[in-house]
């Protein structure tokens, strides 16, 4: 996908992943051919994919996708743009990938559309909320699956399926049961 949005970068891979037991980083660098707004559809198709691989595996994962300088050496990721991707992501409180601050002020700078990119109010465990998230799809059935092979919905972990089964209530289930039409 990143050849998509760096034409000049020919056949080298431009965008990396890194993955440290249940944390998948993919990084991107900035060129003088690639919008932000780019980059941010280029993430968020990624976290689609795998979201939706996860999910109907029986992981309930989620994460966030950030805009801003890093530095990575083998598996050492540093930079602003690590510490609010990494501080967001543990404020989620839903199964899910949604944009951070910096992520979401160039998303809307830019007013770009894209149908992976939603505009959705998440709720976070502090009980602010972000703007927007990847639009992801799993069905009922699956999401019936994922929860109830949890152990227990305890009141600890069952906000974070609650707002998720909210999430795809309002946004992927409302689509299908309307034949596409809002």
């Amino acid at each position: 996908m990143s050849k998509k949005y760096y034409k000049e970068a020919g056949d080298i891979p431009i965008s990396s992943l890194i993955s440290i037991s249940d944390t998948i980083a993919v990084f991107t660098p900035e060129t003088s051919n690639a919008k932000i707004c780019d980059l941010l559809k280029l993430h968020a198709k990624f976290a689609k994919y795998v979201l939706e691989k996860c999910c109907t595996a029986g992981f309930a994962i989620r994460g966030a996708i950030s805009y801003g300088q890093y530095s990575v050496v083998k598996n050492i990721m540093i930079g602003p743009g690590i510490d609010e991707c990494a501080s967001w992501h543990e404020m989620g409180n839903w199964i899910g990938v949604h944009l951070t601050p910096t992520a979401q002020i160039n998303w809307e700078r830019e007013k770009e559309s894209e149908p992976c990119i939603c505009k959705y109010l998440v709720p976070m465990k502090s009980g602010l909320k972000a703007d927007y998230c990847v639009l992801w799809e799993l069905s009922e059935d699956q999401f019936c699956e994922l929860s109830t092979n949890v152990k227990a919905l305890l009141p600890e972990i069952a906000a974070k399926y609650m707002n998720t089964q909210k999430f795809l209530r309002e946004c992927v289930w409302k689509e299908a049961s309307t034949g596409g039409k809002k």
